[in-house]
């Protein structure tokens, strides 16, 4: 079994008594590694995306294909991060067929 335990300076902000697994909505934020402008930049107040930006929105709003049960909210993309919504219409029993902790290497700006 595959180690998918996240390492480095990593903090949990997961409540301990939390079941994660329940139905809801979850506000997620992803960040670049080191805090790096990967996703594009600001120009005149408009984020402009870059490759990396314009693979993190398609693969957004490809979720609901790969993840019937997955419903999608706000989503917005920053130079450095990522923040969404998601939302898990029923109970997830177990791993989720597909889903999986990858990094995903970029070349950085």
């Amino acid at each position: 079994m595959a180690d998918n335990r996240l390492t480095g300076p990593y903090r949990s902000l997961r409540l301990k008594r939390s079941d994660y697994s329940r139905a809801g909505a979850y506000f997620i934020t992803i960040c670049a590694k080191d805090r790096r402008c990967i996703f594009g930049h600001i120009s005149k107040e408009t984020m402009v995306l870059d490759d990396s930006g314009r693979l993190v929105h398609n693969a957004w709003y490809e979720f609901p294909e790969r993840f019937p049960r997955l419903q999608l909210d706000a989503f917005t993309i920053m130079p450095k991060h990522v923040h969404g919504i998601l939302i898990f219409s029923v109970k997830i029993d177990g791993p989720v067929k597909g889903l999986k902790m990858t990094c995903l290497h970029i070349a950085t700006c």
